[in-house]
């Protein structure tokens, strides 16, 4: 993990106090009334309101942390303010917070590996299902006969990406124009799914993980070992075209003019 939670969530605090610092104030905002017994009262709550609010925000952000105890992380959060004896040291804060969250990722990880994998057991039972020796599972939508993409030729494709709770994260359809590329450079399961197809066709895709993104995942949107579904249609296929070899040619040899001998000075 690249940074500690702990450390995200101390800082956000202050990234939304700095946040209205350079913003134009109006007259009204220069000099608020105060709302408790004193000015430095109120800026002290409104500070603490603010990072309470970007805490919250981050620990319920989060499945390993959402579930956490209010009431101990606000213990130890004054203990520590206030210079009172902890019951950890920070350095074995760390430690065991790390740890949790490893243990947690790992079985957030698991608990995503079942449900995709129960997501492709039942795709096998949809009509007209079929699967290929990869793991690849495939619905025909629209059946078309015709000349098939090979992994050097450019498709021109629309298509839709959702995951197995139907969420989309992907659309070429949403951004109103197709999108293309050559089809050996993209992820395992469209390569072999669109090497099926024929321009007009229409398919729907179950990628499992080890033919999509596997344990890297795809930024937010797709997480790691993700079974992905996708609609995808084949509008045209670019056949690959060898580049023209450059033959070598030498300039022509022009007469080189005669020299006249020079006279000799008498």
């Amino acid at each position: 993990m690249k940074h500690l939670f702990v450390r995200s969530m101390a800082t956000l605090g202050f990234v939304l106090l700095g946040a209205g610092c350079g913003a134009k104030r109006s007259p009204a905002q220069e000099a608020p009334v105060s709302l408790l017994a004193s000015q430095a009262d109120s800026v002290a709550y409104a500070f603490g309101l603010l990072n309470a609010e970007g805490f919250r925000q981050s620990l319920e952000a989060s499945p390993r942390t959402k579930e956490l105890s209010k009431k101990m992380i606000l213990k130890a959060f004054a203990a520590h303010l206030s210079g009172e004896p902890t019951e950890m040291s920070i350095d074995e804060a760390r430690q065991y917070y790390m740890a949790y969250l490893k243990a947690e990722d790992e079985r957030l990880t698991e608990e995503r590996r079942q449900r995709n994998e129960a997501a492709l057991e039942e795709y096998k039972n949809r009509p007209g299902a079929q699967a290929t020796e990869s793991g690849l599972m495939y619905r025909i939508l629209t059946p078309v006969e015709g000349p098939k993409p090979r992994a050097v030729d450019t498709v021109v494709v629309h298509y839709r990406g959702l995951t197995i709770d139907g969420v989309e994260f992907d659309s070429s359809y949403k951004r109103g124009e197709p999108t293309s590329f050559p089809l050996g450079r993209v992820i395992k399961g469209w390569t072999e799914g669109l090497a099926l197809m024929s321009p007009g066709a229409k398919y729907e895709l179950m990628i499992p993980s080890h033919l999509a993104y596997g344990e890297r995942g795809a930024g937010e949107a797709i997480a790691p070992y993700s079974t992905l579904i996708f609609e995808i249609e084949l509008l045209e296929i670019r056949p690959y075209q060898e580049p023209k070899a450059e033959i070598e040619t030498k300039p022509e040899e022009k007469p080189q003019p005669k020299r006249r001998a020079k006279k000799k000075m008498r």
